[in-house]
């Protein structure tokens, strides 16, 4: 019997995913004042190099960052996903200080072995402001809806749904219209090739450009445009 609870001990020390487990922390941190950001959540796949199959995978285990902005795990060494929700919106983007491409095409991936904590400053949004404007008394005109499209004609006419952790991207965002003083805000990322416009208001006529580009890459914190009416 003491042989026997011998050996399994011995199994239990050397099995697989049990000796060479790691006490891993992820950090996250907002922006160029690197802010740590706390509430976060934080969830981790298993990464295998392909993504058709790596997409399928369900969460290996998941947690919330705390003051410092850190999670911690204990994960077998190996390559995994790090992926971060939120449940109230955050002025910071899911993708890194200094990333060029567009805001969804981006995955995090860690690599456990000798390093076991791992830092991510993520990036921050540019505040996009779109304003109607009566050309005459220069007062905002409410209720205005602002759209995107881009320059392939492939998206028309759709809502402008924030890029930022814990945006909201329901039907009630899409429906979402200028305020009292005219102002709709955006917090956005690098949307290279996209155009804005609004909605013409009942009345009144466009004065000038119908629709523009606003560049809002990464690094910038805030772009702005203006749109004005005459009435008819």
């Amino acid at each position: 019997m003491l042989r026997a609870a011998s050996l399994l001990a011995l199994l239990a020390l050397t099995s697989p995913g049990r000796a060479d487990d790691k006490k891993v922390t992820v950090r996250f941190l907002g922006g160029e004042k690197k802010t740590p950001i706390e509430g976060l959540k934080v969830s981790i796949r298993t990464h295998t190099g392909d993504w058709s199959e790596d997409k399928r995978r369900k969460r290996l285990t998941e947690g919330t960052t705390d003051k410092k902005g850190g999670a911690g795990f204990t994960l077998a060494p190996g390559r995994y996903y790090v992926d971060i929700e939120s449940e109230k919106e955050l002025p910071y983007l899911y993708l890194p200080v200094g990333y060029k491409g567009y805001p969804k095409h981006y995955d995090r991936v860690i690599k456990v072995g000798d390093d076991v904590a791992f830092d991510f400053n993520l990036a921050d949004a540019c505040k996009l402001t779109l304003r109607a404007v009566d050309a005459d008394t220069g007062k905002g005109i409410p209720g205005v809806r602002f759209v995107t499209e881009n320059d392939l004609g492939e998206q028309w006419g759709i809502a402008i749904l924030g890029d930022n952790l814990g945006a909201k991207q329901d039907e009630k965002a899409e429906k979402e219209v200028a305020d009292k003083d005219g102002y709709f805000v955006r917090y956005v990322g690098p949307r290279e090739g996209y155009t804005y416009f609004g909605w013409q208001p009942k009345g009144y006529e466009i004065v000038g450009d119908f629709e523009v580009a606003v560049k809002s890459p990464i690094g910038t914190t805030k772009a702005e445009h203006a749109f004005k009416y005459k009435k008819k």
